[in-house]
């Protein structure tokens, strides 16, 4: 995947909806470099007085056989995994804290590459786990980034719905609010 560009500022709403698609960018970057078997699980929660978007990247492993886009948090394999993946959740909310960025400092004004080099150094355990092709998920994810360009987000689930048979698309191209499913996981139940 080339090189995904620091986007101008004047297309996003916000601090905290740059660096949400910055994080999708992010995976992005993170398959290009050998990493294919992470996925993310994205979703609007009630944190509060407004929706907050998040975000977990996790291995294939973590997912739900049958909804690709959505971690099993009841599976053994998730539990085993939990405070890995809390630490390494990224909140839209979090992105406005003017006392510097979220998730780590120089994350909104670097390339999706020096951000991928960075996860896969806090996160080493997680990276490993994701090293490795899944084709059929990638191919999926790279379209999704481009169909939701330039700042389109993506999730699967909000918090007041009960969960679509389909991704939804927030700030994504004029009449796109919905994408596929993302292929299954793996995660036993």
């Amino acid at each position: 995947m080339p090189e995904t560009p620091v986007h101008s500022s004047s297309v996003f709403r916000g601090r905290e909806h740059h660096g949400a698609r910055l994080w999708l960018e992010l995976l992005g970057a993170l398959h290009s470099l050998g990493y294919g078997r992470l996925r993310v699980e994205c979703g609007w929660e009630n944190a509060g007085p407004a929706p907050v978007w998040q975000a977990f990247i996790a291995p294939k492993a973590c997912f739900r056989c049958d909804h690709g886009g959505m971690i099993a948090w009841s599976s053994l394999t998730v539990r085993q995994r939990f405070e890995k993946l809390e630490e390494s959740m990224f909140s839209s909310r979090r992105c406005r804290n003017p006392a510097g960025d979220h998730p780590w400092s120089g994350f909104l004004r670097a390339s999706s590459m020096d951000s991928a080099a960075v996860w896969i150094g806090r996160f080493p355990d997680l990276a490993a786990e994701g090293k490795g092709k899944d084709s059929e998920y990638e191919q999926w994810y790279r379209q999704m980034l481009l169909s939701t360009a330039p700042a389109g987000l993506v999730g699967a689930f909000r918090y007041w719905e009960p969960v679509p048979d389909t991704m939804y698309v927030e700030f994504g191209p004029e009449g796109l609010d919905r994408f596929e499913l993302p292929p299954a996981g793996s995660a036993e139940s």
